[in-house]
C-alpha cells in the first residue's frame, strides 16, 4: 500500500514539474514578445517624432562656432544671415522677428523672413502658412481692414527682399506684423503671429500694394489699422542733403477704408524709423539728418509734441522695448565723414547711400524715454571688420540683439557689458 501510494506521488511531483517547467515556458516567451513589442513601439513612437520634427530640427541654427564666425569685441555672431536690417520682439519677449534687406535691386540675394528664439539663442525661418484673416468676416471687411484683394497672389517666402517691420497690436485677436517688401512690385506683407508650444506661427493673410515711386523703409500700425510709413530719400534726392540736415524724404498715412497713401505735411530730414504708441494718439521717428526722435500727434502734425536729441547718433530703426522705453540704434554720425583719407569712403562720403557701400562705422543703441524724451545710451562699440553700419537693435532676456543693413550676420551681447 504505502509502495503504491508512494509510485502516485511520485507520478504527481513529476506531473506538477512538468507543469511548473511549461508555466516558466510560457512566462518566458510572453516576457520576450512583450519585449519585443516595447522595442517596436519604441522604434515607431522615435520614426513618428524623428518623422515630424526633423524639418524643424534641421531648420534651426546656433551660433557658429567656425573660425570664420568668431565672436569679437564682445560680441557673439549669428552668422548667414545677410543684412538683418530691422528686428523687432515679438509679444511674451522671446521671439525676434528679421527680414534679409536688398540694398538695391542688383546688390545681394533675397530670403526668408527669420525667427530667432533669444531663450535657445538659435534661429530658424519662419516657414508662413497661408490663410484668412482669424477675425475677418467677409472680404469686404478684409479689404478696409488691411487692404487685401490689391495682392494677386502671396509672395516666394523664400525670398522676401524685407526693410522695417511694424508690429500691430489688436484688442482682440493674434497680434499681426506688417513686412516691408521691396518685391518686383512694391508691397507690405501682413502676416498674423499664433502661438504654438514650440515657436510662433506666421500666417499671411494679404499684402497691400503700394506706389512703385515710394520706396518705403520703415511702417508702423496704429490698433485701428492706419498705417504709417517712411521715405528716407526720394526719388532725385541725394545722401549729401541728408548728411548735412537738409530737409528729404517724407512720411506717408494710409487709413482704412481709404485706396492711396497721403504725405503729411512734414519737414523732416531722413525720417527712418517708426514707432506708434499703443493708443495709437502719437508717432514717434528718427530723423536721422537731424540725429534726434520726434513725435507727433495723429491729429496734429503743425508741430512736434517732444524732441530727444541723440547728440552723435544717426537714428535708424525704432521700437518698443519691454521695458515701455523706445530703443534706437545707429551709426556714429563723426565716423560718418571720417576724412579723405579714409580709403573705403571716398573724400570722407559714402558715394553712394543706396547701394550701401560697407564703409565701417562705430555704433550706438539708445533708450528715450516716451513722456520725458531723456535719453540713456545703453551700449556702444567700435567699428569691426566682421561687422559694422548697425541698424536695428532690441533686448530680449537680458541680451542686447543688434543688426545691420550691410553685412553677413547677426550680433548679440549681455546688455549689462556697457563700453
Amino acid at each position: 500500500m504505502r509502495r503504491a501510494f508512494g509510485t502516485l506521488l511520485s507520478l504527481q511531483n513529476r506531473q506538477e514539474a512538468r507543469s511548473t517547467r511549461r508555466s516558466r515556458v510560457c512566462r518566458s516567451a510572453w516576457r520576450v514578445v512583450a519585449s519585443s513589442l516595447t522595442v517596436m513601439a519604441a522604434l515607431v513612437a522615435t520614426q513618428y517624432i524623428i518623422g515630424e520634427h526633423s524639418a524643424a530640427i534641421a531648420s534651426s541654427h546656433s551660433a557658429s562656432a567656425n573660425a570664420e564666425c568668431q565672436g569679437a569685441d564682445g560680441l557673439t555672431f549669428f552668422c548667414g544671415l545677410p543684412n538683418p536690417e530691422d528686428l523687432v520682439l515679438l509679444p511674451g519677449g522671446r521671439w525676434i522677428v528679421n527680414g534679409q534687406y536688398q540694398p538695391s535691386p542688383v546688390a545681394g540675394e533675397r530670403g526668408p523672413l527669420r525667427l530667432i528664439d533669444t531663450k535657445t539663442r538659435s534661429w530658424r525661418p519662419a516657414q508662413p502658412t497661408v490663410r484668412k484673416p482669424a477675425g475677418a468676416r467677409s472680404r469686404s471687411q478684409d479689404q478696409v481692414f488691411l487692404g487685401l484683394g490689391r495682392c494677386p497672389s502671396p509672395p516666394n517666402f523664400n525670398a522676401i527682399a524685407a526693410h522695417g517691420i511694424g508690429l500691430r497690436h489688436l484688442r482682440s485677436g493674434p497680434p499681426m506684423i506688417y513686412v516691408i517688401n521691396h518685391d518686383t512690385t512694391e508691397r507690405i506683407e501682413v502676416f498674423e503671429v499664433h502661438r504654438s508650444q514650440s515657436r510662433p506661427q506666421l500666417n499671411w493673410v494679404g499684402c497691400l500694394e503700394t506706389p512703385a515711386s515710394l520706396h518705403f523703409n520703415s511702417v508702423a500700425i496704429a490698433p485701428d489699422g492706419t498705417i504709417y510709413a517712411t521715405v528716407l530719400l526720394a526719388h532725385g534726392q541725394l545722401s549729401r542733403s541728408l548728411q548735412q540736415g537738409l530737409p528729404v524724404g517724407a512720411v506717408y498715412r494710409l487709413v482704412p477704408g481709404a485706396t492711396n497713401f497721403s504725405r503729411l505735411p512734414l519737414s523732416l530730414s531722413g525720417p527712418n524709423g517708426i514707432e506708434i504708441s499703443r493708443d495709437g494718439r502719437i508717432i514717434y521717428i528718427s530723423e536721422m539728418g537731424k540725429k534726434r526722435i520726434v513725435a507727433y500727434s495723429t491729429d496734429d502734425f503743425s508741430r512736434p509734441i517732444g524732441i530727444a536729441n541723440l547728440g552723435k547718433i544717426w537714428p535708424d530703426n525704432l521700437h518698443w522695448g519691454a521695458n515701455g522705453l523706445l530703443v534706437t540704434a545707429g551709426m556714429d554720425q563723426n565716423k560718418w565723414n571720417p576724412g579723405p583719407e579714409d580709403t573705403r569712403c571716398p573724400n570722407g562720403v559714402d558715394p553712394d547711400l543706396a547701394a550701401a557701400k560697407p564703409c565701417g562705422r562705430s555704433y550706438y543703441v539708445a533708450s528715450i524715454n516716451p513722456r520725458t524724451f531723456g535719453t540713456s545710451v545703453i551700449a556702444t562699440g567700435e567699428e569691426l571688420p566682421e561687422f559694422s553700419n548697425l541698424s536695428a537693435a532690441t533686448v530680449a532676456n537680458g541680451w542686447l540683439w543688434i543688426g545691420t543693413y550691410r553685412g553677413d550676420r547677426l550680433a548679440f551681447r549681455p546688455l549689462a557689458e556697457r563700453r
